[in-house]
């Protein structure tokens, strides 16, 4: 027959074709103990009766491999989903991030043109501010050549 090492643990079908194996296995080998427990009675109770111990013994022991080997698969499969899970919060993460660091570099991007053109208009504000308070004195001074043209003028009229 074949045994343990000869199977492949690698899916859930293996896990079950393993606990098949293993219950053949255990009823084969109850068969088997059970006669050698019954000759050897036959010769000596005492024997016969710590044989048959050491059988139950191990049976109880074959008896939890299966639950064992479920409760393991199952916190595999549970493990599995969990990391399925995290796997998809990661990659949604990182797509976030991705997204975040394009949005923050189009910010910068905008920043940047925001503030050569606040550049650019101080500039023009500066030089307008120039030019207009040149023009206001030029007109100041234009104005006091009015007045004194005029003054000239009043002068000469009433004279």
């Amino acid at each position: 027959p074949e045994t343990i090492e000869d199977s492949d643990l690698s899916g859930p079908s293996q896990m079950h074709h393993l606990l098949d194996l293993v219950h053949k296995e255990q009823v084969i080998y109850n068969i088997c103990f059970h006669e050698i427990i019954r000759q050897v009675t036959v010769h000596c109770a005492e024997r016969g009766e710590l044989l048959a111990n050491l059988r139950q013994r191990y049976n109880n022991l074959i008896d939890r491999i299966p639950r064992q080997v479920k409760s393991l698969h199952d916190e595999v499969m549970a493990q599995r989903a969990l990391d399925k899970r995290l796997t998809a919060e990661l990659k949604k993460f990182k797509s976030t991030i991705s997204s975040l660091a394009q949005e923050l570099a189009s910010v910068k991007e905008h920043d940047f043109e925001v503030t050569e053109q606040s550049k650019e208009v101080y500039d023009n504000l500066s030089t307008a501010l120039v030019e207009s308070e040149k023009n206001s004195n030029l007109l100041a001074e234009y104005h006091n050549l009015y007045e004194l043209q005029r003054k000239r003028l009043e002068i000469h009229i009433s004279m």
